[in-house]
């Protein structure tokens, strides 16, 4: 799980697309978002506060391809919410490993999982 409460519960991939499913756990903790005016005045970030990452890395840990994301509206979740995300990383000869993780983009700062990681490792290949 990640620091924020949220917990990556599976992963499928079939070569093209990696679903992966998520979950709020006890308790969800989003970076505080200012209430602005619709439409935004010209300059405010609007951005939501929270987005998925996956990436394909080679066997030295260097990124190769990466898809980011959020397909839900991070306000609206709730404890006990599940939802799969999908993202669309084809399968090279070189890819070895995903990296998963959640961010801020309007900071670009990671979300930590409980361990203290900025992200999940899974291995693409036996």
């Amino acid at each position: 799980g990640f620091e924020n409460g949220l917990e990556l519960v599976a992963y499928a991939y079939d070569g093209v697309n990696l679903d992966l499913t998520w979950a709020v756990g006890d308790s969800l903790f989003l970076p505080e978002i200012k209430l602005i005016s619709n439409p935004p005045p010209a300059g405010v970030d609007t951005r939501p506060r929270l987005s998925a990452f996956a990436q394909t890395l080679d066997s030295d840990g260097q990124f190769l391809t990466g898809d980011d994301g959020l397909w839900v509206d991070p306000v609206t979740l709730q404890v006990g919410d599940k939802w799969i995300q999908r993202h669309h990383l084809p399968l090279t000869e070189t890819a070895h490993t995903f990296a998963i993780g959640l961010y801020d983009p309007q900071t670009g700062q990671r979300i930590l999982t409980l361990s203290g990681a900025d992200h999940i490792s899974v291995s693409i290949r036996p």
